[in-house]
């Protein structure tokens, strides 16, 4: 009964370090509107979720994100700034991207500022995003 608790225990560590070991490896694709120069963000999350994130702020009256949910995936959203207490908030019609510093998460978006987390605990990569 020890034996296969100790099995199971190291299957399990083993598991997350793959998870991890594959977050950091995935190529950046991000299939961005021709002609923007959005500078790519790349946040590991809880349970070895990965958030891209392009931030584009060349226009001053119109901050926008876009957000990449699924990195095997180029397809992103594309998010505007809204009004946020502290940090940076982004929206749609269907999602909020939430940053403070480096750290991030994701949540359902719904009228006034209430939503169910979707992402938690996501942290900016220190190394630069290779393509």
């Amino acid at each position: 009964m020890r034996y296969n608790f100790l099995i199971f225990t190291s299957l399990a560590l083993l598991g997350g370090m793959l998870t991890c070991a594959r977050a950091q490896q995935l190529p950046v694709r991000m299939a961005l509107p021709a002609g923007n120069s959005a500078e790519a963000v790349q946040y590991l999350c809880a349970r070895g979720k990965i958030i891209v994130a392009a931030y584009d702020n060349t226009d001053p009256d119109l901050p926008q994100c876009f957000v990449q949910l699924d990195p095997a995936k180029s397809a992103c959203r594309k998010m505007t700034l809204t009004m946020a207490a502290s940090g940076a908030r982004y929206a749609d019609d269907k999602f909020v991207w939430w940053t403070k510093g480096n750290e991030g998460f994701l949540s359902k978006s719904r009228p006034g500022y209430g939503g169910r987390v979707l992402i938690r605990d996501c942290v900016e990569k220190e190394d630069p995003i290779s393509e």
